[in-house]
């Protein structure tokens, strides 16, 4: 599903526009001149769906170089190992996200606590990714004709990233905000209300044009509210609704 003119919507569950496996988060394609980034891999369930979208698409899931994690919980990290060994995309994420998928980590993804709940299957699992390759805090990637920042935004998660392009004003923000103005909390041990609040008033200082966040729709336009409206709820010292 095309939503610019270089970002494509491949993977979404049921948090969003139910395009792939019920459980993935939203999956975006960057087209990068030809060469293609994925941000963020879907749960692993059902890797194969999100090709069929990117062919739906008439793009070909071979030219994916890279995917980019924007934190580890598994709904956007689970299908990274399968997608990387179908394209032989290499895999990045921050020190934390990669400390956390090398030899899985399933109480520090949350992923264990979500299974005793039955937000996952009691056999759903994810995989390892031990040639994921670590990328600093404001580390420049340079992909293709565009280029891509990587920026600390914690408060959902202790590793949660986001990554702006500033060629095209685009921001994928993970699950730090949602449209509507909500935020995902969330009773773990790395969320953080203060970091979260912090890390949206960091994006306030972007020019973003386009807003994709890691569940329901993206949001597009200058004119669009989400951002300076959970910015002015922090500062009146409320707290935004909860996505769940």
């Amino acid at each position: 599903m095309k939503i610019t003119e270089r970002v494509y919507l491949v993977g979404s569950g049921k948090l969003g526009s139910g395009l792939t496996d019920d459980y993935d988060c939203n999956v975006y394609l960057l087209d990068a001149g030809g060469i293609y980034v994925l941000i963020d891999s879907g749960a692993g369930i059902r890797p194969e769906a999100i090709l069929q979208e990117i062919r739906k698409d008439g793009l070909d899931p071979q030219k994916i170089e890279t995917i980019v994690l924007t934190h580890a919980h598994a709904d956007h990290s689970g299908g990274a190992a399968a997608l990387s060994r179908m394209t032989g995309a290499s895999v990045v994420g921050s020190s934390a996200t990669a400390a956390l998928l090398r030899d899985v980590d399933e109480v520090g993804i949350g992923l264990k606590a979500a299974r005793q709940v039955g937000i996952y299957p009691a056999d759903y699992r994810v995989e390892a990714i031990e040639a994921i390759r670590e990328v600093r805090i404001g580390e420049i990637l340079i992909l293709g004709d565009l280029t891509l920042e990587i920026v600390q935004t914690p408060g959902h998660s202790a590793d949660s990233i986001s990554c702006y392009i500033e060629e095209i004003g685009t921001m994928f923000c993970g699950d730090l905000l949602f449209e509507g103005g909500r935020i995902a909390m969330q009773v773990a041990p790395d969320f953080s209300l203060y970091e979260l609040a912090r890390s949206v008033e960091i994006l306030s200082g972007y020019e973003i044009h386009a807003l994709m966040p890691g569940h329901l729709s993206p949001l597009l336009g200058q004119d669009d509210i989400t951002l300076p409206q959970v910015l002015k709820q922090f500062q009146a010292l409320q707290i935004p609704s909860n996505l769940v």
